[in-house]
Formats: structure tokens, C-alpha cells, sequence
């Protein structure tokens, strides 16, 4: 049987472009994003900016507050993984975050204290005016 060189041409072409194909899969793949990235400074953000950071970065995140009167928006105190960390997209970062303070000034929640502490606003005691 008898082949046409118009056949051949395309049957050689066929097999080049069938080899680049794999020769690209194998060495580049088919990636649109790398597939580690570093763990952005978020320590001293607000806890919004800083999830909003993250999770355009494709993190995921993990915020652990105190128990306080005031729920969220502390500031981020600390983080893991540390910042600049290499790590897999889709990773988990845990966020520590830091109380709000309470708009009443007492030391205990919920009970204004009766008396101030010695010392505190009050002048000097003494045994009269010195000139």
C-alpha cells in the first residue's frame, strides 16, 4: 500500500505536537497558581484585615478570641504558621487574638469599684505648704 506524502507530513506532525504535549504536561503541568505560597505578616492587623488577607492569599483561617464582654475586632497577637512560612494552598492559619477592653474601668466585669485606690488622684499628703 502505497502512502501519500501529504499523510506522512501529517502523521509526523501529529506525533511532534502529541511530544511537546507530554514533554510540557511532565515538566510544567497544567499549574495556574504555585503550588506553595508564603504565609503573609498579619501579627498587629485588625482580625477582619487579617482574614480578609489570608483568605485572598487561599488560606484558610482559624480565629481563637478570649472570652471578654466585647466580642471580636482585637487585634492579631499572634499567628501559625509563622509569617513566611511556606506552606500548601488551602492550609489552615490560627489567629490568637487580643481582648477588646470593656468600656467599664473596673477590674471585674459587670462592678464599678466603690472606692478609689489609695494614692490614685489624690495629692500628696503632707505636713503643710513648703515655699
Amino acid at each position: 500500500m502505497t502512502r501519500s506524502p501529504l499523510a506522512v507530513v501529517l502523521a509526523a506532525l501529529g506525533l511532534a505536537a502529541a511530544a511537546a504535549a507530554g514533554i510540557w504536561y511532565a515538566t510544567l503541568g497544567p499549574r495556574s497558581a504555585p503550588a506553595k505560597l508564603r504565609v503573609p505578616r498579619v501579627v498587629g492587623l485588625r482580625t477582619g484585615a487579617a482574614v480578609r488577607e489570608l483568605t485572598q492569599e487561599g488560606l484558610r483561617v482559624r480565629v481563637v478570641e478570649p472570652r471578654t464582654l466585647r466580642p471580636g475586632g482585637g487585634a492579631v497577637v499572634s499567628q501559625a504558621p509563622a509569617p513566611l512560612t511556606m506552606v500548601a494552598r488551602g492550609t489552615r492559619v490560627t489567629l490568637r487574638v487580643a481582648a477588646r477592653r470593656s468600656l467599664s474601668s473596673s477590674s471585674s466585669p459587670g462592678r464599678a469599684r466603690a472606692t478609689p485606690r489609695r494614692g490614685v488622684g489624690r495629692a500628696p499628703r503632707g505636713r503643710g505648704r513648703r515655699a
